[in-house]
């Protein structure tokens, strides 16, 4: 799946529009194991994901939570970065 189908999964976008999103995108590689957001750190990059599947966890307490998993085509980011602007 190109980042351009991606972005055109939930409503059509100009080739233009596409053009100057993928102008500021750099493609990261990832393993299984990898973490890429965090926690604790600020991160305000959005990422989609254009092959494999992720998994959203978190520790509290020592104890790692799965909060969901995704697939090729979703995005997802640290909104708390994002918002707040603090860490993950």
């Amino acid at each position: 799946m190109e980042l351009s189908d991606i972005l055109n999964l939930i409503s059509p976008v100009s080739p233009e529009t596409v053009r100057e999103f993928l102008s500021h995108c750099k493609v990261r590689r990832y393993q299984k194991g990898d973490s890429i957001v965090t926690q604790g750190l600020l991160e305000k990059s959005l990422f989609l994901v254009k092959e494999g599947v992720f998994r959203v966890g978190r520790v509290i307490d020592d104890i790692e939570d799965t909060i969901c998993f995704g697939q090729r085509g979703d995005c997802f980011m640290s909104f708390h970065s994002f918002y707040a602007g603090e860490g993950a």
